[in-house]
């Protein structure tokens, strides 16, 4: 059965709407979170969360390091997301995921 992310038209009311990069890059993160909670690679997720690392997500989404960067700091100032960085990955956690 097929799982969907709707998305709330409100979203043209945000203040990075009109930014493709960032908004792309919050539309890929919340597609990649987890939507019921699981283990990857030995570590647990809960509903919203993602492992990645920002050259993962500089490859997969054709952009710069520093568009990446860029975005992932907006996504934090807006409070969209937090994240844990360790030596490996960056655990992401999507804020309000069920929301959308």
């Amino acid at each position: 059965m097929p799982r969907f992310v709707g998305v709330n038209r409100e979203i043209v009311k945000w203040e990075w709407h009109d930014d493709a990069y960032t908004m792309n890059l919050m539309l890929h993160l919340l597609v990649l979170s987890a939507d019921e909670p699981m283990e990857y690679h030995g570590v647990k997720l809960e509903v919203g969360q993602l492992i990645t690392t920002r050259e993962e997500l500089s490859k997969l989404l054709g952009q710069s390091a520093q568009k990446i960067r860029t975005g992932l700091q907006r996504l934090k100032k807006c409070g969209i997301i937090t994240s844990k960085t360790t030596n490996k990955f960056t655990l992401i956690t999507v804020e309000k995921s069920r929301f959308y």
